[in-house]
């Protein structure tokens, strides 16, 4: 009897050890779940900052770009005031358009030779300052781009397109053409491309404007290297 009576003892006095012990380790558990989340909200905060700091940056070199071409395309729109020549030239892109039954013989790739004066007076010009100290750097390409209407298929209207856009780069560096400053580097960045008909213009009801579709455009595109050297300057 008395050996039961201890044996029941002990059970209430483990029993009392290990309610507080438990109670404890709850505690601590609370604790650790609380620091948790204070750690989390911190984090995020800092990261939701760090966000907002690389986004702003982002926006910064972005602009920077953006500036750079609009400085480029400011220079040629300079250059190109007081030109006799009717010059359609984007303001915003820098890209020269050249339209009208002058460029080329009907479903031909042949140059006229009113486009040919054309080519010879404003190409020199586009050049000088594309591949000025400043700018020259900056520069990938110097694209010439031949456009065509929407009459014929598509794959007629690529290929002829392309023999267009080829053309004008072949005139353009072969011997017919006058010397001038950067004809010898221009090679390097010169560059013909087809586009047949998939950039139409249209008209304000929607149908398609197959004069103005009849182009060659002269653009140029930016160095992706320096794109690249400028969204690294973002992450580092």
């Amino acid at each position: 009897m008395l050996g039961q009576e201890r044996r029941l003892l002990h059970i209430q006095d483990g029993e009392e050890n290990f309610w507080p012990t438990f109670t404890d380790l709850l505690s601590v558990i609370i604790l650790v779940i609380l620091l948790v989340l204070v750690a989390y909200i911190f984090i995020a905060q800092i990261s939701t900052q760090k966000t907002r700091e690389v986004q702003q940056m982002i926006n910064a070199q972005i602009g920077e770009i953006i500036g750079l071409r609009e400085k480029i395309a400011g220079d040629l729109q300079q250059e190109f005031t007081d030109s006799r020549l009717a010059i359609d030239l984007d303001e915003a892109t820098g890209a020269i358009v050249f339209r009208g039954e002058i460029l080329f013989a009907t479903e031909s790739a042949l140059i006229r030779s009113d486009f040919k004066q054309m080519l010879q007076e404003i190409v020199p010009r586009y050049v000088e300052v594309l591949l000025a100290e400043e700018h020259k750097s900056h520069i990938s390409q110097i694209i010439i781009e031949g456009h065509t209407d929407d009459r014929g298929d598509y794959m007629y209207n690529l290929d002829l397109s392309q023999r267009r856009a080829f053309n004008v780069v072949k005139y353009i560096l072969g011997n017919e053409f006058p010397d001038f400053k950067h004809k010898e580097e221009l090679k390097y960045y010169l560059t013909a491309s087809g586009k047949s008909e998939s950039s139409l213009i249209k008209n304000s009801d929607g149908s398609v404007n197959r004069e103005k579709s009849r182009r060659v455009e002269i653009k140029f595109t930016i160095k992706d290297q320096y794109l690249i050297d400028k969204m690294r300057e973002v992450v580092r």
